[in-house]
């Protein structure tokens, strides 16, 4: 066994020294011993972050609200208190509904607590003053890593406003009079 161990460090030797004058590395000894190669170590990938979410879903909607659309407001999670919490999203719906009124496109959201996928749900509108409420979820499968499934649900919103569900302020749409 040593004996093929000092042949693979002759071999990486000279292929060093051959690199170093040629560029072209020589080709490997082959073994009848596993290589150390086939040993495959997984690759942990990062979860993105709540701003590289936020950009994603941004993208997803620009053909909605076009490139540069007015930022009023992107709520990421935290611990909150409720109540101030509530007050920001209240000063990003007036935001939205300033930027509709004028046919300026906007967007604002608030992220939700996730176990395995990025959750908002928000408001974005584009030029023709009309409300659209959203919302997404990067992962509706449970894979943190893959958002190619992601689900991103809109549906018009007459009537936007702020409200709480399990203690947390959220944005939500009162459906049209009837």
């Amino acid at each position: 066994m040593s004996r093929s161990l000092s042949s693979v460090r002759a071999a990486l030797l000279i292929g060093a020294i051959q690199v170093g004058c040629t560029g072209d590395p020589p080709p490997l000894p082959q073994s009848s011993q596993a290589s150390l190669t086939n040993a495959v170590m997984p690759v942990r990938r990062r979860l993105p972050t709540s701003q590289e979410s936020a950009a994603v879903l941004l993208k997803r909607i620009q053909s909605i609200v076009g490139l540069h659309p007015a930022d009023c407001g992107q709520h990421l999670f935290r611990r909150r208190v409720l109540a101030a919490y509530e007050s920001e999203l209240v000063l990003s719906l007036k935001c939205s509904l300033d930027a509709a009124a004028v046919k300026q496109p906007f967007w604002t959201f608030a992220e939700h607590p996730g176990t395995h996928s990025w959750l908002a749900s928000g408001m974005f509108g584009g030029s023709d003053r009309a409300i659209t409420y959203f919302s997404y979820d990067s992962s509706p499968g449970g894979d943190p890593y893959d958002d190619s499934r992601f689900r991103l649900t809109i549906s018009p919103c007459p009537r936007p406003s702020v409200g709480s569900r399990h203690e947390e302020a959220v944005f939500s749409c009162a459906n049209a009079p009837k």
